[in-house]
């Protein structure tokens, strides 16, 4: 899961991604009351050439999301070659360590309702 709870986007190294790192900060199931969104990460990839020119092959249409990274969603759109819309989202991100990474994960996952207060 990817949770922008304990950390933003650009709070997080490279090496947090292992998950042996990640592990503390993140639980099987969202709690109640969670106030964020959450994501399954299905692949994180590097922000290189090599990545621009295979990216349209794995994922032809995907909604973009860039935060603290240099392109806007429309340049990074048009550079990646592919088009909005489509079950998935990619973050854009410069990570703390200055990488750039493309985040590639499924719908947001709904956590379950907040208990409600009984008035007494």
């Amino acid at each position: 899961f990817f949770f922008f709870k304990q950390k933003t986007a650009y709070e997080i190294l490279t090496g947090d991604w292992s998950s042996d790192v990640c592990s503390s900060d993140l639980t099987p199931a969202i709690p109640p009351g969670f106030p964020g969104h959450a994501f399954r990460i299905q692949a994180i990839h590097p922000f290189n050439k090599q990545t621009i020119r295979q990216f349209r092959t794995h994922y032809p249409k995907a909604n973009l999301t860039a935060r603290n990274f240099p392109l806007t969603v429309p340049a990074l759109a048009a550079r990646l070659r592919i088009d909005q819309g489509g079950h998935l989202r990619i973050f854009a991100a410069t990570l703390a360590d200055g990488t750039r990474a493309l985040i590639v994960t499924t719908p947001p996952l709904t956590p379950p309702p907040s208990p409600r207060k009984h008035k007494s």
